[in-house]
């Protein structure tokens, strides 16, 4: 196998995996839930990546990881104060 199609395969998986993180965050209603897995996944990929002896792409993948936690937290927090604001009565 080519290397072209080797990360063709890699970039359709990664599309594939993404689109299915943000349709089970939909689903079960957790704001941030897809960020936290896509974080998840990095550290994954990036462990496999430094365990195969490769340094790069995992370093980038870790810094990336950052990131992506963020994103979840700070769309869980979004999520909460706008239900917490929801009950409370307008002035």
């Amino acid at each position: 196998m080519s290397p072209l199609v080797g990360l063709l395969v890699v970039v359709i998986g990664a599309l594939a995996a993404i689109g299915l993180f943000f349709a089970l965050e939909r689903w079960l209603r957790r704001p941030g839930l897809a960020f936290l897995l896509i974080g998840c996944s990095t550290v994954l990929a990036a462990g496999l990546g430094i365990a195969d002896g490769k340094r790069l792409l995992p370093v980038l993948f870790l810094l990336q990881t950052a990131g992506f936690f963020f994103m979840a937290h700070w769309r869980w927090t979004a999520a909460r104060s706008d239900s917490a604001g929801a009950g409370a009565p307008e002035a």
